[in-house]
């Protein structure tokens, strides 16, 4: 930045930005503090004056993203062959709308950061580059699960793709996504999706770590995004260039293997339950709501619940099992993967239907290696132990234990002993817990105890009508685990 300077240029300009970013400063007043520094720092600095200026050299680096201007009802992205349009060719809603200052700024602005630039930084770095052929040579192969290179899917990739495996240094990349509130305030209504792209080369106590995840997508708005695979386009352009292959420097190595053709594979996204079905295309409720099912899932209306049940899977469990009905057994439907449900949807596009369990085609389909993955979506089970664990305590409290529940038990001929009596009486449940329980299983929730910063504490977490308050995602996963 200047002689004698213990910092560099690039790393004051990230510092500034960085700042502007964690405390919410307006443009204009990091334009000011580039100019201050400027002035007193010594003569012949080459601090940026401008804010501009500072975006500018990130540019130049590969630190640079793309705004691409979208439909607010998410409909399509103004580029390629709508890049002139000024109102949505779907919905007919405006690009553009005018601010408090009269001037015309698009309604919708999602952020594209290329990963390929930064693949090209990764592999320019000694320490990083040294590091992507780690799960081929720094791992242990004892045969235990430890991480994702001792999975099946990870030896199923090798297997139907040798030529890919025989390079170690080719990229095994996972993309998740989830809605966050970027402003931290609960009674903010704002729902951010950024598409992180997670890499399995490196140590899995790097791979998560934030240097190491390369940020692809940021969709902004007040909702959930409608049509999540719109927003996808240009994150599958770069997959599809990756699986091709790109021409990288390795500054790891020396003589011919320096340079090299690099080509990466996305294995799998991964979400909670409802990002599956917005990121697959399929339907995560209603009368279809398990997509590894498919069209072989049994489920009915309640009238008496109003809700959807599912139900007839006791026949699937092993022959002997006390839960299994007595002479009924069928075997297992097969799992539905990404090519039946491919082939299921175009059939709709022979007869022109409705199809079932499928809200749209997703854009992975695209890809030419998608078909033959063992697994193509990976669940976040931190929300799905929080959403079990509130189901199990509204249960053993009795909540759950409704007249609706008695009567559709009566209607579908199962446990008579719980059924209404001609008083109009419900049998206590067995799995509902007296006050003499229930004041033992608090006391023991209580008193439970964990290392220091693993989980909140349990205390007082009790509200008035047996519910438990204040618990965040994480602590009913050790709730479960008790």
């Amino acid at each position: 930045m200047y002689e004698g300077a213990k910092v560099s240029k690039l790393r004051a300009v990230l510092s500034f930005l960085n700042l502007q970013a964690t405390f919410g400063w307006s443009d204009a007043s990091v334009s000011a503090l580039f100019q201050l520094f400027h002035k007193i720092l010594p003569v012949g600095n080459c601090m940026p004056d401008t804010r501009a200026d500072a975006k500018k050299l990130l540019a130049t680096v590969g630190m640079d993203y793309r705004c691409i201007h979208a439909c607010p009802n998410d409909c399509v992205l103004y580029e390629g062959e709508f890049e002139a349009l000024h109102t949505c060719p779907h919905c007919g809603m405006n690009r553009y709308r005018e601010d408090l200052q009269g001037t015309q700024v698009p309604c919708k602005v999602v952020r594209h950061f290329p990963i390929i630039p930064w693949i090209h930084h990764m592999f320019r770095c000694r320490s990083i580059a040294s590091m992507m052929s780690w799960h081929k040579k720094g791992r242990s192969k004892d045969g235990t699960l430890r991480v994702p290179a001792d999975c099946k899917a990870w030896k199923h990739i090798e297997e139907q793709w040798p030529e890919f495996a025989r390079e170690p240094r080719h990229l095994r990349f996972g993309l998740a996504t989830d809605g966050v509130n970027p402003y931290s305030l609960r009674s903010t209504k704002w729902s951010t999706w950024p598409m992180v792209m997670v890499n399995y080369n490196i140590p899995p106590w790097l791979c998560i770590k934030k240097g190491h995840l390369l940020l692809s997508l940021l969709v902004p708005g007040k909702r959930k995004p409608r049509n999540l695979q719109v927003y996808l386009a240009p994150v599958l352009q770069e997959l599809h260039m990756l699986w091709n292959g790109i021409e990288v420097v390795d500054n790891s190595r020396s003589g011919e293997s320096k340079h090299f053709k690099l080509r990466e594979i996305l294995m799998w996204t991964m979400h909670d339950y409802p990002g599956y079905g917005d990121l697959a295309g399929l339907s995560t409720s209603g009368y279809y709501a398990c997509p590894p099912c498919g069209m072989s899932l049994m489920s009915r209306h309640s009238a008496d619940l109003r809700k959807v049940v599912y139900e007839g899977h006791q026949k699937y469990f092993d022959e002997g099992c006390s839960k299994r009905p007595h002479n009924v057994y069928d075997a297992k439907p097969s799992v539905w993967k990404a090519k039946d449900w491919f082939e299921h949807w175009e059939k709709r596009d022979q007869t022109g239907t409705k199809t079932l369990g499928m809200k749209t085609l997703n854009c992975f389909h695209s890809l030419p290696y998608w078909h033959d993955f063992l697994i193509n979506h990976l669940l976040d089970p931190m929300h799905i132990f929080k959403n079990v664990g509130q189901v199990i305590w509204d249960h053993i409290n009795g909540k759950r234990d409704t007249i609706g529940c008695r009567r559709d038990l009566e209607k579908v001929d199962r446990m008579s002993h719980l059924w209404i009596d001609e008083d109009g009486n419900m049998p206590v449940a067995p799995w509902v817990l007296s006050k003499q329980e229930k004041s033992v299983v608090k006391q023991v929730i209580e008193k439970f105890q964990m290392p220091t910063g693993t989980m909140r504490s349990l205390k007082g977490c009790f509200t008035t009508d047996d519910g438990l308050s204040g618990l965040k995602t994480h602590d009913w996963h050790k709730l479960l685990q008790v």
